[in-house]
């Protein structure tokens, strides 16, 4: 199964996400004069958008129990789900890429723990932080 490899950032002058793919830069050729990166938003490499690189995440390849595409820096909230004979209680857990793999939380993200845990996007890190702070 082929999977697209695309990133998002927030724009350096808008709270506004751009899509597509990721250019890493380093101070010297940067108007900026430090690291930056920008994302390239269509087929020609002048048509980018730079953005704020701690913003910078990458697309799981997932979706949530809606059908929204999960990345990288998202708030997922788990609803409850059983597992074997207990009940699981819901909460809210960041998303994150770790050793060659996405993880939600305490456990690895994939499609079966979407599927079983009705995993839902409801906010991402950097525009939303408050929604981890019900966490604790």
């Amino acid at each position: 199964m082929e999977r697209e490899i695309k990133f998002r950032g927030k724009k350096l002058d808008k709270d506004e996400w751009v899509y597509g793919y990721l250019v890493h830069i380093g101070k010297y050729y940067s108007p900026l004069n430090e690291s930056s990166c920008y994302i390239v938003t269509g087929v020609q490499i002048d048509s980018h958008t730079w953005v704020d690189p701690e913003t910078v995440g990458q697309s799981t390849g997932l979706k949530d129990k809606n059908g929204k595409e999960i990345w990288e820096g998202d708030i997922v909230s788990r609803g409850e789900y059983y597992f074997g004979d207990c009940l699981e209680p819901a909460g809210n857990d960041d998303v994150s890429f770790d050793d060659g793999c996405f993880f939600g939380g305490n456990g690895e993200l994939d499609s079966a723990n979407i599927h079983n845990k009705n995993i839902e996007v409801i906010g991402n890190i950097h525009s939303n932080p408050e929604l981890m702070e019900e966490k604790k």
